[in-house]
């Protein structure tokens, strides 16, 4: 994520500094199991749930992905620290209203997609 997508209208400054100040104490979040939303500037409902819904299936209590498509390596090991501060991030940005996560460029999506869940 950079800070062009706060420019184009995509996120707002707000998640985009809440994002940056994630990674800043878990810099390793951006390959982990919200990697959709942390990296890809993903913010929208859907993506955020996604995330969470798939979080069982995938990551394993030593924060080791089972996701048998990718290769192993250290930057797909997670503490279990920061995995559970991940998971409360994003149930956490769950609560921001469409305004405070989505640009303007954004929010027609946000809100078809929601009517979709």
């Amino acid at each position: 994520m950079c800070q062009g997508c706060v420019e184009e209208g995509r996120i707002t400054q707000k998640v985009y500094d809440a994002i940056e100040a994630f990674l800043k104490k878990w810099p390793n979040s951006d390959y982990g199991p919200a990697h959709v939303v942390i990296a890809d500037d993903n913010v929208e409902v859907y993506n955020i749930q996604s995330c969470l819904d798939e979080w069982d299936n995938h990551w394993s209590v030593t924060g080791i992905s089972t996701l048998p498509f990718q290769e192993s390596g250290e930057h797909l090991k997670h503490d279990p620290e920061e995995l559970a501060a991940t998971k409360e991030f994003l149930k956490e940005l769950l609560t921001w209203p469409i305004e405070d996560r989505l640009g303007p460029n954004r929010e027609e999506q946000d809100e078809e997609i929601n009517e979709l869940a």
